[in-house]
C-alpha cells in the first residue's frame, strides 16, 4: 500500500477474505490488498492512523534503523519489496500489477528488479 493509503484505512475496509479494499488510490483504482497472516488484530489497534505522512515515515526510518536495515530504505522500500518478492515467488505481473493499483504492467515492471543470477537459472531451465 502507498503510505496515503495507509493513512485513509479504516476498519470497514477490511474484508472477509483478509483483505484491505482500497477505494480512494493515488489514480482512483479500487483494489483488494492482501493482509499478511498474523498482521490483521494489530493493524487493526491502530486504526485509524491519527499521523501525518511525515511522522509515519519518520517512524519508519526509525524502526528500521532498529531493526539494522539500510537506512536508505523508505515507506515506499516496501512497495518495491513487495512487487519483488511476489514475482519472484513466480506471481505473474498482471496480478502485481493489480496488486499495486498500477493499469499498465510497464509502471509495474519499473518496482521489479531482476538480478542476474535470475537470467542464469531462467535460461538454464528453459535450455
Amino acid at each position: 500500500m502507498r503510505i496515503s493509503e495507509v493513512l485513509k484505512c479504516r476498519k470497514e475496509d477490511f474484508q472477509s477474505d483478509n483483505s484491505i479494499l482500497i477505494t480512494d488510490s493515488k489514480y482512483g483504482v479500487d483494489r483488494k490488498v492482501p493482509v499478511p497472516k498474523g498482521w490483521r488484530q494489530d493493524f487493526f489497534k491502530h486504526l485509524p492512523i491519527s499521523k501525518t505522512e511525515r511522522t509515519l515515515q519518520r517512524k519508519f526510518k526509525s524502526y528500521s534503523k532498529k531493526a539494522g536495515l539500510n537506512p536508505l530504505y523508505t515507506f515506499h522500500s516496501m512497495r518495491h519489496g513487495w512487487a519483488t518478492r511476489m514475482l519472484e515467488s513466480g506471481v505473474p505481473i498482471n496480478q502485481v500489477s493489480l496488486g499495486l493499483g498500477h493499469s499498465n504492467i510497464a509502471t509495474t515492471s519499473i518496482y521489479t528488479k531482476a538480478a542476474p543470477q535470475d537470467l542464469l537459472k531462467s535460461y538454464e531451465e528453459k535450455f
